[in-house]
């Protein structure tokens, strides 16, 4: 493989098959990996690497500032009020809502 030049922060090489992979040069955070931050790009010319490690590199960033604003808001609420815990890592909050009628809704009363 030979290296091709492509943007600040990825390494890429071109493939003796003519193909082009892009690898981040720094590391993600689990939470940009969790929120669809690539650490390799594969693409067919230098054209369409440039975009994807650019619009990766974008991502990287915007989903970075979301992890510092969740670390700043999660741990406000939770020293106010005890509540707003953020979810175990793999789990999700949501919201039930029962539908009258069904085999677990309980009697208006």
């Amino acid at each position: 493989m030979s290296v091709i030049l492509c943007m600040p922060g990825w390494h890429s090489e071109r493939s003796a098959k003519g193909g082009l992979r892009a690898t981040r040069i720094s590391p993600l955070s689990d939470y940009q990996l969790l929120n669809g931050c690539l650490e390799e790009i594969v693409a067919m010319d230098e054209g369409e690497l440039w975009l994807l490690c650019d619009a990766q590199t974008r991502l990287a960033e915007r989903v970075a500032t979301a992890e510092r604003l969740r670390a700043t808001t999660c741990g406000q609420t939770s020293a106010a009020a005890g509540k707003g815990r953020p979810a175990e890592e793999g789990q999700e909050r949501r919201k039930v809502t029962t539908l009258p009628g069904s085999p677990t809704a309980s009697p208006a009363g």
